[in-house]
Protein backbone atom coordinates (compact mmCIF):
# COMPACT_ATOMS: atom_id res chain seq x y z
CA UNK A 1 0.00 0.00 0.00
CA UNK A 2 3.20 2.35 -0.51
CA UNK A 3 3.60 3.25 3.34
CA UNK A 4 7.18 2.57 4.45
CA UNK A 5 8.60 2.88 8.21
CA UNK A 6 12.47 3.63 9.65
CA UNK A 7 11.74 2.67 12.98
CA UNK A 8 13.80 -0.18 14.77
CA UNK A 9 10.24 -2.79 14.68
CA UNK A 10 7.75 -0.99 12.55
CA UNK A 11 4.04 -1.90 12.46
CA UNK A 12 1.82 -1.59 10.05
CA UNK A 13 -2.35 -2.02 10.41
CA UNK A 14 -3.53 -2.69 6.52
CA UNK A 15 -7.34 -0.80 6.03
CA UNK A 16 -8.06 -3.51 3.11
CA UNK A 17 -7.98 -6.53 2.15
CA UNK A 18 -5.31 -8.22 -0.54
CA UNK A 19 -2.28 -9.44 -0.91
CA UNK A 20 0.92 -7.00 -0.52
CA UNK A 21 4.48 -7.65 -1.02
CA UNK A 22 6.40 -6.91 2.06
CA UNK A 23 10.19 -5.92 2.17
CA UNK A 24 12.34 -5.62 5.00
CA UNK A 25 15.70 -3.71 4.95
CA UNK A 26 18.56 -3.86 7.31
CA UNK A 27 21.29 -1.43 7.14
CA UNK A 28 24.23 -2.43 10.02
CA UNK A 29 27.87 -1.58 9.86
CA UNK A 30 27.57 -0.34 6.43
CA UNK A 31 25.76 -3.25 4.97
CA UNK A 32 22.42 -3.53 3.34
CA UNK A 33 20.53 -6.63 3.35
CA UNK A 34 16.86 -6.47 2.26
CA UNK A 35 14.30 -9.85 2.08
CA UNK A 36 10.47 -9.76 0.26
CA UNK A 37 7.42 -11.87 1.28
CA UNK A 38 3.85 -12.28 0.04
CA UNK A 39 1.61 -11.30 2.45
CA UNK A 40 -2.50 -11.67 2.46
CA UNK A 41 -4.82 -10.06 4.40
CA UNK A 42 -8.29 -11.15 4.37
CA UNK A 43 -11.49 -9.62 6.51
CA UNK A 44 -9.69 -6.69 7.67
CA UNK A 45 -12.36 -4.83 10.64
CA UNK A 46 -13.22 -8.42 12.55
CA UNK A 47 -13.64 -7.59 15.52
CA UNK A 48 -10.64 -10.46 16.24
CA UNK A 49 -8.27 -8.22 14.37
CA UNK A 50 -9.21 -4.93 15.58
CA UNK A 51 -9.76 -6.62 19.48
CA UNK A 52 -5.96 -8.03 19.94
CA UNK A 53 -7.47 -11.29 21.24
CA UNK A 54 -3.55 -12.75 20.13
CA UNK A 55 -1.06 -12.24 22.53
CA UNK A 56 2.92 -13.89 22.61
CA UNK A 57 4.83 -13.73 25.56
CA UNK A 58 7.44 -13.49 26.49
CA UNK A 59 8.70 -11.82 23.10
CA UNK A 60 11.61 -11.32 22.63
CA UNK A 61 12.50 -15.17 24.32
CA UNK A 62 15.37 -17.65 24.17
CA UNK A 63 13.52 -20.14 22.70
CA UNK A 64 10.06 -20.87 23.88
CA UNK A 65 6.93 -19.10 24.10
CA UNK A 66 3.30 -19.40 24.57
CA UNK A 67 0.50 -18.30 22.35
CA UNK A 68 -2.37 -17.21 23.96
CA UNK A 69 -5.90 -16.82 21.47
CA UNK A 70 -8.69 -15.26 23.77
CA UNK A 71 -11.64 -15.51 20.47
CA UNK A 72 -14.48 -17.65 20.08
CA UNK A 73 -13.37 -18.64 16.42
CA UNK A 74 -12.29 -22.16 15.79
CA UNK A 75 -8.54 -22.27 15.34
CA UNK A 76 -8.04 -24.20 11.93
CA UNK A 77 -4.05 -23.60 11.63
CA UNK A 78 -1.10 -22.44 13.23
CA UNK A 79 2.53 -22.13 11.13
CA UNK A 80 5.46 -20.72 12.14
CA UNK A 81 7.21 -19.01 9.44
CA UNK A 82 10.99 -18.15 9.07
CA UNK A 83 12.08 -14.68 8.19
CA UNK A 84 12.45 -16.17 4.28
CA UNK A 85 8.76 -17.30 3.89
CA UNK A 86 9.90 -21.27 5.10
CA UNK A 87 7.42 -22.63 6.96
CA UNK A 88 9.21 -24.11 10.19
CA UNK A 89 6.76 -26.27 11.86
CA UNK A 90 3.05 -26.53 10.94
CA UNK A 91 1.73 -28.79 14.13
CA UNK A 92 2.30 -26.23 16.77
CA UNK A 93 0.90 -28.34 20.03
CA UNK A 94 -1.78 -27.28 21.91
CA UNK A 95 -1.46 -26.29 25.86
CA UNK A 96 -5.64 -26.23 26.25
CA UNK A 97 -7.74 -24.71 23.51
CA UNK A 98 -6.63 -20.92 23.55
CA UNK A 99 -2.84 -21.48 24.45
CA UNK A 100 -0.15 -22.94 22.58
CA UNK A 101 3.25 -23.90 23.10
CA UNK A 102 5.75 -22.39 20.37
CA UNK A 103 9.44 -23.33 19.85
CA UNK A 104 12.08 -22.84 17.05
CA UNK A 105 14.95 -24.05 16.38
CA UNK A 106 17.44 -21.33 16.57
CA UNK A 107 17.72 -17.44 16.94
CA UNK A 108 16.14 -15.07 14.66
CA UNK A 109 13.09 -13.68 13.58
CA UNK A 110 9.66 -15.57 13.11
CA UNK A 111 6.13 -15.39 12.21
CA UNK A 112 3.29 -17.22 13.56
CA UNK A 113 0.61 -17.64 11.21
CA UNK A 114 -3.25 -17.97 13.05
CA UNK A 115 -5.78 -18.65 10.65
CA UNK A 116 -9.69 -19.02 12.16
CA UNK A 117 -13.12 -19.21 10.47
CA UNK A 118 -13.26 -15.84 10.46
CA UNK A 119 -9.83 -13.99 10.06
CA UNK A 120 -5.88 -14.61 9.81
CA UNK A 121 -3.27 -12.82 12.03
CA UNK A 122 0.34 -12.90 11.54
CA UNK A 123 2.52 -12.04 15.31
CA UNK A 124 6.13 -11.59 15.23
CA UNK A 125 8.62 -13.78 17.55
CA UNK A 126 11.98 -12.78 18.17
CA UNK A 127 14.46 -15.29 19.07
CA UNK A 128 17.20 -14.42 21.02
Amino acid sequence: DGTFSSEQEPVHTFTSNGTFNVTQTVYLDGCVDSVTFQLTISDVGLDELEAGLWNLPPNPTTKNAVLNYNGDAAILSLEIVDINGKIIDSEIKPLSTTQFSISVPQTGVYFIRCTTAHSQIVKKLIVD
